[in-house]
């Protein structure tokens, strides 16, 4: 018997029991989804996520300096920098940039897909295109940090296209796949 992935059974002379309780596990040490946050954290005075590995059109993505995902142990990314924690929340926005090669005509994502972490929203132009994974937040509470993870993108794979014509502002296409 095969009960599908995260369900668990336990068979006995008593007969047979399904356990239905956690059918998302996390805890048992499952694979993460592509391109999911984890691990925000803080060591001494930084703050440090991990992002599991993906790929953009079949292209592993590397971190904000050009470290595989894939590296292990994986690659820490600091958060949070140059910005105290407070009684206010402060947010990084979690990215993944996709950029075109500037030849003519442009190759597009070119060649790498990477991480970027910003502390303020990010807007496409003609050269790059952002797609928001997820946001960390923190902040101060009874003198205690309170960190938060949350995750926009589902568990799959991405797909992204590059739309430019005349003058007007590329255009940047994300699907899930």
């Amino acid at each position: 018997m095969q009960p599908g992935v995260g369900y668990r059974f336990i068979s006995s002379s008593s007969g047979v029991s399904l356990d239905i309780g956690d059918p998302w596990p996390t805890s048992d040490g499952a694979v993460q989804c592509p391109l999911q946050i984890y691990g925000l954290r803080k060591v001494g005075s930084d703050y440090f996520i991990n992002i599991s590995p993906g790929s953009v059109n079949n292209i592993d993505v590397v971190d904000n300096n050009n470290v595989s995902l894939n590296t292990m142990p994986p690659p820490d990314q600091q958060v949070f920098v140059g910005t105290p924690l407070t009684a206010g929340v402060t947010t990084n926005y979690i990215y993944i940039v996709c950029q075109n090669d500037g030849g003519t005509p442009p190759l597009y994502p070119d060649p790498t897909p990477y991480t970027f972490i910003s502390a303020t929203v990010e807007v496409d132009d003609d050269d790059y295109g952002h797609m928001l994974i997820g946001i960390v937040e923190g902040t101060v509470v009874s003198g205690a940090d309170v960190l938060t993870t949350t995750n926009y993108k589902g568990c799959n794979s991405i797909w992204t296209q590059r739309f430019k014509c005349g003058s007007a502002t590329a255009i940047y296409f994300w699907s899930a796949v």
